[in-house]
């Protein structure tokens, strides 16, 4: 209940949202701040089948950037991840990064990636670090609506267990830009 009011009250100031479904998870991330900020901020949250919840807060410095001749968004920096699944949870802070291209010869085309590590000495109760990959490719449909489709691999080490690949999926979804 809380996340709901908590989502509804934030789409009111958010600069988009982003909701995603697979076979296995169903999440939904909200960015505050407009994509000319030079600092991207994102809230999610992942809900896998197995009662697992995934939280993340990220920070990152962004910039315009030109990359093989197409035009990029990059950022650099943080990402936290609160891990939640009965009797194992822990939270973990990993650096990375994350790079969108657009593709000019196909207008509102887009692929994305991004990669976050997290080492075990940033890792407290039952997590060891993590490893976080997202890409994807965007479609503008409309003017404030894009179609996506992704892949989300998210792996972590478990104290006093082995280590376990919390979520690896292929996911569609929709993101509003408000």
């Amino acid at each position: 209940m809380l996340l709901i009011f908590t989502t509804a009250s934030t789409t009111s100031i958010a600069s988009d949202l982003t909701v995603t479904l697979s076979n296995k998870s169903a999440g939904i991330d909200i960015t505050p701040l407009p994509p000319s900020s030079q600092i991207h901020t994102e809230i999610g949250y992942l809900r896998h089948e197995n009662s697992r919840h995934l939280y993340h807060a990220d920070l990152h410095a962004q910039g315009q950037t030109v990359i093989a001749n197409l035009p990029a968004t990059t950022g650099l920096g943080f990402r936290t991840m609160v891990f939640d699944e009965k009797n194992v949870d822990g939270i973990s802070a990993g650096f990375g990064g994350f790079i969108n291209l657009n593709i000019p010869e196909v207008p509102g085309l887009s692929v994305a990636g991004s990669l976050h590590i997290a080492p075990s000495i940033l890792s407290f109760s039952d997590l060891s670090g993590y490893q976080w990959i997202d890409l994807k490719s965007r479609y503008r449909v409309i003017q404030n609506a894009d179609l996506l489709v992704g892949y989300r691999y998210v792996h972590s080490g478990l104290e006093e267990m082995d280590n376990r690949t919390i979520e690896s999926s292929f996911y569609v979804g929709l993101r509003y830009l408000f």
